[in-house]
C-alpha cells in the first residue's frame, strides 16, 4: 500500500543533494578513541553495570527505617506531607474531548459534585478495602510506606459486594515461581522476571505472589480488559526494570555511618563521665585518702585504710552517683578528654544537607529548623512544595487513578451516577472517551505559609478585577489550605440564608482605655 496515497499525500519528485562531506585540513594528525567519562584511565576507576537486588535493598532499607533515627525522620516526613491523611478527589472529565466522541449531554457540575461526594465517602469507609478493616485513605499511606521504603508494593482491586476493594501485598512476597508456573509462562509465549509476568511487548500480565513455602499465587493483572492488578513504585533505577527501589537506597550507607558516629560521640561522653574524681598523691606524700573525713558519716566501728577507702568509695557511689579513685604514692591519672562533641552538629549539619538534598528534601524541612531568614526558609518551603507535587502527582497516577477508574466503572454501570454515553464508550473500548471521563486530580494538604497575610494578597491579586485572572477561585482556594472550594461556597450560600432574617446589627465592642 502507498501510505503517501492513503494519507492523501504527494510526493516531492524534486531530488535532494547531498551535502558533500568536509575533511578538515588537520584531520590527519588528529586521535580518534571512545570516551568513557575518564580523563585520564584509572582517575575514575573501573567501570559497573550494577544488576540492582530489590530484595536485598528493601530489607536493607526497612531496617534502617525501624534503627535509625535519621532515616525515619526523612521518610516520615514524606509519608506525611505527600498522602498524610489521604488525597481528596477533584473529578474533572475533559468536555472537549468528550464532545469530539459524540458525547455533548454531560452536566460536568452535577457529576463532579455527585462523583467527588460518593467517592469521599466511600474512601473513607471501611468497606473499600479487601479485609474490611481499613479504609481506602489509609490503605493509601500504607500503600506510599511500602513503595518509598520497599520500592514497591502490589495493589490488587476487586468488585466485592457491588463495589471496588483494595488489598496491598508487600513487594517481597512478588517472587519469581520454583514450582513450574514459570515454564508455564514462556509456553505462553511470556516470562517471568522477579516475580512479573510480561508478555512481549513488556506489558504486565500477572503477578506471582508466595503464599506458602513453594506455594504461589497467579494474580492476573487484567480482568476483563480493565487492570486490577498493578505495582506502585518508590523508584525506578532503569527503564526496563520490572521492580522498584527504595527512596534511600543512595543514602544507606552513609546514614548507617552517621549513625555510628553520633552513637560513638555520645556513648564517649557518657563513658567519659563516670569517672568524675581522681586523687592524685605527691612523691613525698604518705598516701592519705583525703575523703576519710567522710567516713564520719558511714556507721562502721574501725576499718583498716584499705576497709576505710572501699567504704568511702561505695559512699560516692551511693550518694553523688560518681566514682572516686584513690591513685597510689607517684601515680598520676589523666581523665579522657575529646573535642568531638564541639564538631558534633557542623559535623551532622553539612553530611544532612548532602543526605536531605539527595533524596529531595530540603534539611529544613526534614528537621522541622527553621532559623534562617524570611527569604530563605520560603525558598527552601517551595522547592520542597515542588518536590511534594511531584510526587504527589506521581503517586496519585500509580494508585488513586487505578482505583478511581474501576470504582467509576461500577457505580457508572450500575447507575449510581449518570454519565451518558458512557456505558456505550465502555462496551465499545472507546479508550478515549472513558479516559476523558476519569480525567481527575488528587489534592492534599499545601506547605504552610510562613507569612499568610502576603499568601492571601497575593492570591487575591491572581484572581484579577478589570484584567484576565491568572488563576481561579478553586485554584486560590487549594493553594492557601482553604478546604474544598465547592464545599465553601454552598455553606456561605446556607450561611447568608440563615442570616438574612437578621436585621439588628452587632453590639459595639467596648474597649478599655489605655488607664484602665
Amino acid at each position: 500500500m502507498d501510505l503517501l496515497k492513503f494519507f492523501g499525500l504527494k510526493r516531492i519528485e524534486e531530488p535532494i543533494e547531498e551535502p558533500q562531506k568536509m575533511v578538515h585540513p588537520e584531520a590527519w594528525t588528529m586521535f580518534n578513541e571512545p570516551y568513557d567519562g575518564e580523563k585520564e584511565p584509572g582517575d575514575i576507576g573501573v567501570i559497573k553495570d550494577y544488576y540492582v537486588s530489590h530484595y536485598a535493598l528493601a530489607y536493607r532499607s526497612w531496617q534502617a527505617y525501624l534503627d535509625s533515627d535519621v532515616a525515619q525522620l526523612i521518610l516520615s516526613k514524606f509519608l506525611k506531607w505527600v498522602v498524610g491523611s489521604g488525597l481528596r478527589l477533584n473529578a474533572d472529565p475533559d468536555e472537549i474531548v468528550l464532545a469530539s466522541e459524540g458525547i455533548t449531554a454531560l452536566n460536568e457540575d452535577e457529576f463532579s459534585n455527585l462523583t467527588e461526594s460518593r467517592f469521599k465517602v466511600y474512601s473513607n469507609a471501611n468497606f473499600s478495602s479487601h479485609s474490611g478493616e481499613e479504609s481506602l485513605q489509609t490503605l493509601a499511606f500504607e500503600a506510599y510506606k511500602a513503595a518509598i521504603i520497599g520500592g514497591d508494593v502490589l495493589v490488587v482491586n476487586r468488585v466485592e459486594n457491588k463495589n471496588i476493594t483494595t488489598q496491598l501485598i508487600d513487594g517481597k512476597y512478588i517472587i519469581t515461581p520454583s514450582d513450574g508456573q514459570a515454564e508455564e509462562a514462556e509456553k505462553r509465549g511470556n516470562r517471568v522476571v522477579d516475580g512479573v509476568e510480561i508478555d512481549k511487548n513488556g506489558k504486565h500480565v500477572a503477578y506471582f505472589v508466595e503464599t506458602e513455602d513453594l506455594k504461589y499465587k497467579r494474580i492476573k493483572s487484567f480482568v476483563n480488559g480493565q487492570r486490577f492488578a498493578y505495582l506502585v513504585y518508590g523508584r525506578r533505577y532503569k527503564t526496563n526494570d520490572l521492580r522498584g527501589i527504595p527512596l534511600i537506597q543512595a543514602v544507606l550507607d552513609t546514614i548507617a555511618k552517621l549513625d555510628r558516629y553520633k552513637e560513638a560521640t555520645v556513648g564517649s561522653a557518657e563513658e567519659r563521665q563516670k569517672i568524675a574524681y581522681s586523687i592524685e598523691h605527691d612523691v613525698d606524700g604518705q598516701g592519705q585518702n583525703p575523703l576519710l573525713s567522710q567516713l564520719k558519716k558511714v556507721p562502721v566501728a574501725s576499718v583498716t585504710d584499705e576497709g576505710q577507702l572501699d567504704i568511702a568509695q561505695k559512699y560516692i557511689a551511693n550518694t553523688m552517683q560518681k566514682q572516686a579513685i584513690n591513685l597510689p604514692a607517684g601515680a598520676k591519672l589523666n581523665l579522657l578528654e575529646s573535642r568531638n562533641e564541639l564538631y558534633f552538629e557542623s559535623f551532622m549539619t553539612i553530611n544532612m544537607r548532602f543526605l536531605c538534598a539527595t533524596v529531595e528534601i530540603p534539611m529544613e524541612v526534614a528537621l522541622s529548623w527553621f532559623d534562617s531568614n524570611y527569604s530563605a526558609s520560603r525558598a527552601a518551603l517551595k522547592d520542597w512544595e515542588h518536590t511534594l507535587s511531584v510526587e504527589r502527582e506521581k503517586f496519585s497516577r500509580q494508585f488513586y487513578q487505578n482505583i478511581y477508574s474501576n470504582w467509576l466503572n461500577v457505580e457508572v454501570l450500575l447507575n449510581r451516577i449518570n454519565a451518558p454515553g458512557y456505558v456505550k464508550a465502555f462496551n465499545e473500548r472507546n479508550e478515549m472517551a472513558i479516559n476523558a471521563y476519569q480525567t481527575a486530580t488528587f489534592i492534599g494538604a499545601n506547605i504552610p505559609h510562613i507569612d499568610p497575610m502576603k499568601e492571601v494578597q497575593a492570591e487575591r491579586l491572581k484572581l484579577g478585577s478589570q484584567t484576565i485572572p491568572l488563576t481561579t477561585a478553586q485554584a486560590a482556594t487549594e493553594a492557601l489550605n482553604g478546604g474544598d472550594f465547592k464545599a465553601n461556597v454552598n455553606q456561605y450560600r446556607r450561611e447568608i440564608e440563615e442570616a438574612d432574617g437578621i436585621n439588628e446589627p452587632p453590639a459595639p465592642i467596648e474597649q478599655n482605655g489605655p488607664n484602665e
